[in-house]
């Protein structure tokens, strides 16, 4: 049976020029479980540290923020979490009886610290 085999002048570029998008996921949870600290801790936070130098090496282009807890992640905690502050007086005119609303605002600085 006859073999034909053609080669073509081209070379395969230098990695440094290839173009990828790597999406894995730093989870904090997973990082307090297996060395067993308590979340956000000093210790906590210098481990997670070691964990984005790992995935930058990789490549990694991406960070989740895991804003719910218990989410599809496996996360049992949020990175923000919501704060009880009561407002003003809610309620109408002179007739209506003052009522204090209870709102929420956002706690930032466990989200902020992990943007750090």
């Amino acid at each position: 049976m006859p073999v034909r085999l053609r080669v073509h002048d081209w070379k395969v570029p230098d990695s440094r020029e290839f173009t990828s998008h790597i999406g894995l996921v730093q989870s904090p949870d997973s990082v307090a479980m297996r060395y067993k600290v308590p979340m956000w801790s000093d210790r906590h936070w210098a481990l997670m540290e070691k964990s984005f130098q790992l995935l930058g090496k990789v490549g990694n282009d991406y960070i989740w923020i895991p804003v719910m807890r218990r989410s599809h992640f496996g996360n049992e905690h949020g990175m923000v979490r919501f704060v009880r502050k009561v407002g003003a007086a809610a309620g109408g005119g002179a007739d209506s009886q003052q009522v204090t609303a209870e709102t929420h605002a956002p706690d930032l600085s466990v989200a902020e610290r992990y943007l750090d």
